[in-house]
C-alpha cells in the first residue's frame, strides 16, 4: 500500500507544484514606461521636468524615457507619430504619454492624471504608448477613447474657461495687444481716413467708414495672427525657431528705436511719403457726399484690405512674438480661440475711441510725427526686451509678478531714453544759440 501512495503523493505534489508556478508568474509586478518629450529653453518643459523625475523617483518599476526633440531627429519623428496615432492637433511640448493616454503642456491637474495612469498602469498592466503607436498607425485607425489627449490644466476652468495655469498667457496677451494698438502706421491711416470722410459733413457716413475699416483690418490682422500661430505649432520643435523669433524682435524693436532718434533715416518700419501719397488719392474719393452708401462701404472696404496688408510689416513684430509665447504655453484651442479674440479687441481700442471720437466731436484728431516716434521708442523697447526674455529667461512670462516687471522695466527705459534724448536736444540747442 505504501508504494502505490508514496507514487499518488509525488503526483500530487508535481501537480501542485506545476498549477503553482503559472499563478506565481501572473503575480509578478507590472512595469510601464512613462515618454517624456521635451525641448531645450521651453519654460513649461522645465517646470514638468522635476515632476517628472519626482514621479521616477516615487515608482521604481516605472520606466522613464526623456526625449530631447531639437537635438535629435529620431526623437522628434517619435513625438509626431504618437501625434498623428492620438489625434493631437495642437502639438507642443512638454507632451507625456504612457500607455493609451497623453498630456499635452503643464498642468496641476495633468500633474494628478499622469500620477493616477502610473498608479493603474503599474497595478493592473498597460500597453506600451509606442507599441499602441505602431498599431494605430499600422491600421490607419486615428480615432482616440475617452483617454484622449489634454492640454495641461484645461479641464479646470476658473473664468471663462481659463484656469490659473493660463493667467499669464491671457495678461501677456493684453499687454502686447494693447502696445501693438499704438502702432503709429494703422494709427495714421485711420485718421487720415476719418479727415477725408468728414468733409462730407455727415456724421453717419464717418461711423460708417470707420467701422468698416475696423470690421476688414481687424479680420485681416486676425487670419495673420492666427496664421502665425499656426506656423509656429509646426515649427514648435525646430531648433533654431526661437532663435528666428528673437533675431526678428530684436531686429524690429531696434529699427523702432533708430526711428526715434533718426526718423525715416536708413532702414525703417514706417508708411513712406510715396505711399501716403498714394492713400491719399485712393481716399479722396470717400470725400465726396454724392456716393452712394453702399459704394461707400465697398470702396472702404476695398481700401482697408490693401492698407492692412501694405501695413503688415509696420506690426508683425509684436504678433510674432506673442505667437511664440502662446505657442510655449501650450493652451487647449478654446482658450486659443479666446486668446486670439482678446488680442484683436483689445488691439482695436485705440482705433475705436479714434472713431467714437471723430463721430461724436466731428474734430480731426492728428497723429503728429512727435508723437509717432515716442510710439516707435516705446515699442521698439519693449519689444527688445521680449526678444531678450525669450532668449535667455523664457520662463518669466510664465508668472504674472515677473512678468509685470519686464514690460514695467521697458516702459521705464523707454521713458528714460526719451527724457534723456529731449536734455541732449535742448543743451544743444541753447549751446547752438549762445
Amino acid at each position: 500500500m505504501s508504494g502505490p501512495v508514496h507514487r499518488v503523493a509525488v503526483v500530487l505534489v508535481i501537480a501542485l507544484l506545476c498549477a503553482a508556478v503559472p499563478s506565481a508568474r501572473a503575480e509578478e509586478p507590472s512595469s510601464a514606461t512613462l515618454y517624456f518629450f521635451v525641448q531645450e529653453g521651453c519654460p513649461a518643459c522645465a517646470r514638468m521636468k522635476p515632476v517628472v523625475d519626482d514621479i521616477a523617483e516615487s515608482y521604481p518599476r516605472l520606466t522613464v524615457r526623456t526625449l530631447e526633440v531639437s537635438e535629435f531627429m529620431e526623437y522628434r519623428a517619435m513625438l509626431l507619430d504618437a501625434a498623428r496615432a492620438f489625434s493631437i492637433e495642437r502639438l507642443s511640448v512638454p507632451a507625456v504619454f504612457i500607455g493609451a493616454r497623453a498630456w499635452i503642456g503643464y498642468g496641476e491637474t495633468s500633474v494628478r492624471q499622469i500620477r493616477e495612469e502610473v498608479d493603474r498602469c503599474l497595478d493592473e498592466g498597460c500597453l506600451d504608448t509606442f507599441d499602441l503607436v505602431a498599431t494605430r498607425l499600422g491600421e490607419n485607425t486615428l480615432e482616440t477613447d475617452d483617454t484622449a489627449a489634454q492640454a495641461g490644466g484645461a479641464d479646470v476652468p476658473r473664468l471663462f474657461g481659463v484656469s490659473a495655469e493660463e493667467l499669464p498667457i491671457v495678461v501677456s496677451t493684453a499687454m502686447i495687444a494693447f502696445l501693438d494698438g499704438f502702432n503709429p502706421c494703422s494709427l495714421w491711416v485711420l485718421t487720415f481716413l476719418l479727415a477725408m470722410v468728414m468733409h462730407t459733413g455727415s456724421r453717419k457716413r464717418v461711423l460708417l467708414v470707420g467701422s468698416v475699416f475696423l470690421l476688414v483690418t481687424a479680420s485681416i490682422y486676425g487670419l495673420f495672427i492666427v496664421g502665425v500661430v499656426q506656423a509656429m505649432a509646426l515649427l514648435a520643435h525646430v531648433p533654431w525657431i526661437r532663435i528666428v523669433v528673437v533675431v526678428l524682435a530684436l531686429a524690429m524693436g531696434a529699427i523702432n528705436i533708430k526711428d526715434y532718434f533718426a526718423f525715416r533715416r536708413g532702414v525703417s518700419l514706417t508708411i513712406s511719403d510715396e505711399r501716403k501719397s498714394t492713400i491719399a488719392k485712393r481716399f479722396s474719393g470717400l470725400s465726396r457726399s454724392t456716393q452712394s452708401p453702399g459704394m461707400l462701404v465697398l470702396t472702404t472696404a476695398g481700401l482697408a484690405a490693401g492698407i492692412a496688408i501694405i501695413e503688415l510689416p509696420c506690426t508683425a513684430g509684436f504678433p510674432v512674438v506673442w505667437s511664440n509665447l502662446v505657442t510655449a504655453a501650450a493652451v487647449p484651442m478654446g482658450v486659443f480661440a479666446l486668446l486670439v479674440l482678446l488680442y484683436i479687441a483689445i488691439y482695436l481700442l485705440i482705433e475705436l475711441v479714434l472713431v467714437a471720437g471723430a463721430t461724436i466731436t466731428f474734430r480731426r484728431v492728428v497723429v503728429t510725427e512727435r508723437g509717432g516716434r515716442a510710439l516707435k521708442l516705446l515699442g521698439g523697447t519693449i519689444m527688445i526686451a521680449l526678444g531678450l526674455v525669450l532668449l535667455f529667461a523664457p520662463e518669466l512670462m510664465e508668472s504674472l509678478v515677473s512678468m509685470f516687471i519686464v514690460f514695467a522695466g521697458a516702459i521705464g527705459l523707454s521713458l528714460a531714453l526719451g527724457v534723456l534724448d529731449r536734455a541732449v536736444r535742448r543743451s544743444a540747442s541753447h549751446g547752438g544759440g549762445s
